[in-house]
């Protein structure tokens, strides 16, 4: 019988787990060494297996407290959770680098019986070890190795509670100044002062929020005040939450790791588990596109400048300007409302149809189960079913901000992976799906702006990846593939936001449940390409910036604010203010491992997506059942063979860049 491993969330502390960590690493370690004691043969069943199996163990104690700190922190003990990440951090450094395991690795590699995808993790592994200095020749350099990645570790953990941390407000007694704002916004506002025993209003600084000022807000200096707070969260306005030492110091250590391991950078470390082959592919693949995107983006400055001059008199646009004035050229251009098109989009509308969307093409279905525990009365928790009916994985929501407690931005995790256990059974995958949608105020189901619909299925595409996996080997299941393949099944997805045929089956107006208009869905059709010359080339620089930036061969030398500032206006039509610390607040590159010298993987599997969503269009229609074959060759397949071969499977022939070009207008 097939296994869906559910969390104790109630009893989950970090003290607790801290002592289980503790534990747990000892008899893994004392369970290894009796292993590798034994000897030859090494083989699947008595060696890949065994490992296998202690990794997501591993894995299975320290995940749910990981994911506590990022939903309800306050539940955790920085202090505690700390340490837990240092001990993680060191015993993993510590397997990578043990040679007898390298050697047992290395022999299991030449078993002519192993599956394709066990083949696969054992090639994985003996990589990542040679990565963690598994063939340095010098014990301190191992040792040096270990406590660069350890301290690595520590500063990200800081970097991201110093974010979290960096709290900001704004009390509005004045009505006349949240003039355009949302009623939503304003009422959330109400209720915030409301709790705190003020008058007026409070504007809570969260990515609801700030999106919210920033499109909609008529007043200018309001549009300025949040932008600028935003922009220098975890700066040195704050002495006790500035992220300046802890940049500085992550890219100097990232600069020795590559040394050690016998590279010029960072970025070239970073590739080697990617489908790039060179560093200069990516930087040439970048360059390449930014050429569009800049032409696109120049056009349209120059366009919001002269209908924000003749609108409000505006003689230099700036970047808090340009949300606002898109959205309003927009409504003038397009006869287009965004809150007119939000009305359509309240949460349960949205979340019925992506289902339909994801039977439609995967076979599969998804039922509520209000008995799971969960760790804030928000989350609900979903059973996933097959195309056969067979229970096939557990899903978590957690889509509401949270000030204080909970990270901002939206993102998905494993909780559970999928693997085949001792017996035969399957343990199934269970996926964590978070967002900071504004929460209901006084009854009112939150209604979600294009942006947030976008958001909320680009992560359900990262847990579909996850969901579908059919791989029985842990550490090659569901979103295990080379990092710049990752963002492909999630980015696809928004494709679905574009499309008539499905945007009518996640929408319905709020009051009376009527469907878009054809007039009003034209009306959005129609802005498709409106604002992406902007919104492209934003992607270009923050790509271009961090993989750059860990090229650098002398990065102790390196004015991060003036590198940004620098890499910004060669793109973008817009002064970068000196005051602006966009870098500070840049936790994909300096909160975790995941996008250093990573993040172009967006803009990479945006290629990827367009031309994979090429195939699933016929005559202006969705063809459904191309998602079968998606599900096939790209999403259940994992890390159990190169991405690459998969997609080339699916297309039938490599991918180009052309149907991206042609998606956005850049090219006919």
């Amino acid at each position: 019988m097939n296994t869906l491993i559910l969390h104790d969330w109630k009893n989950i502390s970090a003290e607790d787990t801290e002592k289980k960590l503790i534990a747990l690493l000892e008899i893994q370690r004392a369970k290894i060494a009796s292993r590798l004691a034994e000897g030859s043969p090494f083989t699947w069943k008595n060696f890949g297996f065994f490992m296998d199996e202690l990794a997501d163990e591993m894995h299975r104690a320290w995940s749910p407290l990981s994911h506590l700190q990022s939903v309800a922190n306050s539940r955790v003990s920085r202090e505690v959770f700390a340490r837990c990440e240092k001990i993680i951090s060191e015993f993993d450094t510590e397997l990578l680098q043990n040679k007898g395991l390298y050697e047992a690795y290395g022999e299991l590699s030449d078993d002519g019986e192993l599956t394709d995808e066990q083949r696969c993790a054992v090639s994985r592994i003996l990589k990542k070890s040679r990565l963690s200095g598994v063939d340095l020749p010098a014990a301190e350099q191992k040792k040096r190795f270990g406590e660069i990645k350890t301290r690595i570790a520590e500063l990200q953990t800081t970097f991201e509670n110093n974010l979290t941390d960096s709290e900001w407000e704004k009390h509005i007694t004045d009505a006349s100044l949240l003039l355009g704002l949302p009623d939503s916004t304003v009422a959330l506002a109400k209720r915030e002062a409301e709790e705190k025993g003020l008058e007026g209003y409070l504007v809570v600084l969260n990515r609801s929020n700030f999106f919210s000022v920033l499109e909609n807000a008529k007043n200018r200096e309001l549009r300025y005040e949040f932008f600028r707070e935003w922009n220098t969260r975890a700066s040195e306005k704050s002495d006790a939450l500035d992220n300046t030492l802890i940049m500085k110091e992550e890219l100097l250590l990232r600069s020795e790791e590559a040394r050690i391991l016998g590279f010029k950078n960072f970025s070239e470390v970073s590739i080697q588990e990617k489908m790039a082959e060179s560093t200069d592919e990516v930087v040439d693949f970048l360059r390449k596109i930014a050429v569009y995107s800049k032409a696109a983006a120049n056009e349209e400055y120059r366009e919001l400048s002269s209908f924000a001059e003749k609108r409000d008199g505006i003689k230099r646009l700036e970047a808090w300007d340009i949300p606002y004035y898109a959205e309003e050229l927009k409504k003038e251009k397009y006869a287009f409302s965004e809150q007119e098109w939000r009305m359509y989009f309240p949460l349960s509308k949205v979340l019925a149809g992506f289902f339909e969307i994801i039977k439609r093409l995967y076979g599969g279905s998804f039922k509520e189960d209000a008995l799971v525990q969960v760790w804030h009365p928000d989350v609900r928790f979903f059973r996933v079913f097959d195309r056969n009916g067979e229970l096939s994985g557990g899903l978590y929501m957690d889509l509401y901000g949270r000030n204080k407690e909970k990270r901002g931005g939206a993102w998905m995790s494993d909780g559970v992976v999928r693997r085949e256990l001792a017996d035969g059974s399957i343990q199934l995958p269970i996926g964590y799906l978070c967002a900071n949608f504004e929460p209901p105020v006084s009854g009112s189901e939150p209604l979600l702006t294009s942006e947030e619909v976008e958001t909320f299925i680009h992560e359900f595409g990262h847990n579909m990846h996850h969901l579908l996996t059919k791989c029985k080997v842990f550490s090659v299941s569901g979103t295990n593939v080379e990092w710049d393949a990752v963002e492909l099944p999630s980015q696809f997805m928004e494709n679905f936001c574009w499309e008539k045929e499905s945007i009518l089956l996640m929408s319905g107006h709020a009051k009376t449940g009527a469907p878009i208009p054809d007039e009003l869905l034209e009306k959005k059709l129609a802005t498709r390409d409106f604002g992406k010359g902007f919104s492209e080339t934003r992607l270009f620089v923050l790509s271009l910036f961090d993989f750059l930036l860990y090229m650098e061969e002398d990065p102790g030398s390196v004015d991060i604010g003036a590198y940004y500032k620098k890499m910004a206006e060669s793109l973008e039509p817009l002064t970068i203010h000196d005051w602006n610390r966009m870098p500070w607040n840049f936790a994909h590159i300096f909160g975790s491992d995941m996008y250093t010298a990573g993040y172009y993987n967006y803009q990479w599997a945006r290629v990827l997506d367009a031309d994979a969503f090429s195939v699933f269009m016929d005559n202006g229609k969705i063809n459904w059942k191309a998602g079968e074959k998606f599900e096939e060759e790209v999403l259940s397949r994992g890390g159990s063979r190169p991405s690459a071969e998969g997609i080339k499977k699916f297309l039938g022939r490599k991918p180009t860049v052309d149907a991206l070009l042609r998606r956005y207008g850049f090219i006919k």
